[in-house]
């Protein structure tokens, strides 16, 4: 359960893409991109192509996947307005998911699938508190499936991480009501619930599933999560014996239910798996005339639609059904058609790995040199861009320094236009108080000499003395 879980997990992820796998639709979205003006187009466009890619040519994903980045990269640097650059971190995020389902999937590398989430996390946390309510919403769906990939990834390794990340996706998802991730949500927890030994608990998880499930009209997954919890039921059953019957009467209950949903939805293979569980059910209740009759019926319905593995169980099952009955004849018939089956299964599947690993072989060497290729194209083009920041770190500082220093000189310029002012303003006022002065000391010479010369006119002129000892006038 665990691993079909964790399967329709890693998938539902895309579904808002709806890739195709079509080569015709991947050669038209190429050609659309060829003719692309827009940037944003551009970003879309490659989001899509990697996405068709992410199943069938992990390298050409990659490929696109940096593209996509890169033209990303690009445009954040450019001013535009904040719709936009939130648009583009949505981008962005979308692109780390598709990395993360190509590590998970096809390189099997959970480690990385995990960086890439870390990535996806962080740019979500930011677009949840956007102005924007749409862009908000988009931010909160992104970060419950951030959350559902880190319990994705958790999954058979620490089951308890698993859970804690399962759980935070969960209120997240109840606020935004999305319905369908939010369901595999509940499938999770209700399969790690169920692995912990809280059935209770686990059977209240599948039945929130099955009410999202039945609302979005999924019959598949509606006969899987009724067998599902028809199988919880059987293991009370065989564990509890006080309360066996009610148990059983549950279990069939619900299996029931599951073979009803399978027939209306014409899942011969589900009906034929489905089936198989209603005759095991009836052989732990000794029921066995019941056991073989569906039984049989599951057998049937396996060789109508040549289903090889599914017959094998089903043999299988039915000699236990008939040992347990004492029925040794059919027993063994049973066991003899489920060896023969069986072992043309396992020379199919031999010869098949063999072939297979030579195929993987050549595909993963043929892999490993594209990825070294891209990893060294890589490496030459960090190396590039790295070499171009630090140019661009050693003009920015000289550009810096130069305005530095011409500010110095364009102040000491200033400084020394204003002390000049000053100097030439000081010298004018000193030049007018000279002139003051010298105007003033020629008013005050020629006052004196005119005063002279009125003095000089109105006194008498001096005569001669008569005596040598007596003066007739004084000396002026």
């Amino acid at each position: 359960m665990t691993k079909k879980i964790l399967f329709i997990s890693i998938f539902i992820l895309f579904k808002n893409y709806s890739f195709s796998q079509n080569k015709q639709i991947i050669d038209s979205l190429q050609t659309l991109l060829k003719t692309a003006k827009d940037d944003t187009n551009k970003v879309k466009l490659l989001i899509y192509i990697s996405g068709e890619f992410s199943e069938s040519n992990a390298l050409e994903a990659f490929k696109y996947n940096n593209q996509c980045l890169e033209l990303i990269s690009n445009l954040s640097h450019q001013k535009n307005s904040s719709y936009i650059n939130e648009w583009l971190q949505s981008a962005a995020c979308d692109i780390y998911a598709l990395f993360v389902f190509t590590n998970l999937s096809v390189f099997h590398d959970p480690k990385k699938a995990m960086e890439y989430i870390l990535k996806g996390l962080a740019i979500s946390k930011k677009l949840t508190k956007s102005s924007n309510k749409k862009t908000a919403n988009e931010g909160l769906h992104r970060l419950a499936r951030s959350y559902f990939q880190m319990g994705n990834i958790f999954v058979g390794l620490e089951i308890d991480s698993s859970l804690k990340y399962y759980s935070k996706a969960l209120p997240i998802l109840l606020k935004i009501d999305d319905k369908e991730l939010l369901s595999r949500v509940y499938e999770a927890l209700a399969s790690i619930n169920i692995q912990k030994g809280n059935n209770e608990k686990g059977l209240e998880y599948m039945n929130s599933a099955l009410v999202l499930a039945e609302y979005l009209q999924d019959k598949r997954n509606i006969a899987i999560l009724y067998t599902n919890m028809g199988d919880v039921y059987l293991n009370e059953a065989t564990t509890k014996k006080s309360k066996s019957s009610f148990y059983y009467t549950k279990c069939l209950e619900y299996y029931f239910k599951a073979l009803k949903v399978a027939s209306d939805d014409n899942n011969k293979k589900m009906q034929s798996a489905v089936l198989l569980k209603i005759a095991l059910a009836y052989a732990e209740k000794k029921q066995f005339t019941l056991a073989k009759e569906y039984g049989l019926k599951s057998l049937a319905l396996s060789k109508e639609i040549n289903s090889k593995t599914n017959a094998a169980e089903i043999y299988k099952c039915l000699s236990h059904i008939y040992a347990k009955s004492n029925d040794y004849k059919n027993a063994y018939f049973n066991h003899l058609a489920f060896s023969r089956i069986n072992d043309s299964l396992t020379k199919i599947k031999i010869t098949s790995s063999v072939s297979d690993v030579e195929i993987k072989y050549k595909k993963e060497k043929k892999n490993e040199e594209e990825v070294l290729l891209f990893k060294m194209k890589q490496s030459v083009s960090n190396a590039e861009s790295k070499k171009q920041k630090i140019i661009i770190v050693f003009i920015a500082f000289g550009l810096l320094f130069s305005i530095v220093f011409a500010g110095f000189i364009f102040r000491s310029l200033r400084n020394r236009n204003k002390q000049n002012k000053i100097i030439t303003e000081q010298k004018e006022i000193v030049e007018h108080q000279k002139h003051l002065v010298e105007e003033k000391n020629r008013e005050i010479t020629d006052s004196i000499e005119y005063a002279l010369r009125i003095q000089t006119a109105i006194l008498p002129p001096c005569k001669a003395p008569k005596a040598a000892t007596s003066l007739s006038c004084k000396t002026l």
